[in-house]
């Protein structure tokens, strides 16, 4: 697992960089979209790799912790609402679009599509500064 853990730090930190995004410089609001967009990345990812639930369960914990910053149990927390949303479309629309456009954007990613994940990106962010 702490071969993948270490890869999801490097290729956040990367797809971040590609796409001229400083976390630091993110709003609260903003660094939750751009989690719910990397934990469709991750899933996508995880899935391709052949990991069972449980592990992408566990990666995208360490991703909120290792890259965004949230305490332990705010990125328990977080995953579970991200899986819950994943799965339920009806109960949380606007997240399951998010994470659904990084499960999308994960064959963006592995293509090195930069210009489209920014894309991506900037809309999920100017959709919510309306």
């Amino acid at each position: 697992m702490s071969i993948y853990r270490n890869e999801n730090i490097r290729k956040i930190n990367d797809f971040l960089m590609k796409i001229s995004i400083v976390l630091s410089n993110t709003t609260e609001l903003e660094r939750q979209l751009l989690a719910s967009f990397v934990f469709g990345v991750i899933y996508a990812g995880g899935r391709e790799r052949g990991l069972n639930p449980s592990e992408i369960h566990a990666l995208s914990i360490l991703s909120l912790q290792d890259f965004f910053q949230y305490s332990p149990e705010q990125a328990y927390d977080f995953t579970g609402l991200l899986i819950e949303a994943a799965s339920n479309k009806e109960e949380h629309k606007v997240m399951n679009a998010i994470i659904h456009c990084g499960i999308r954007g994960y064959d963006q990613w592995k293509i090195e599509d930069y210009p489209s994940l920014k894309k991506d990106i900037e809309t999920i962010f100017n959709e919510f500064k309306k």
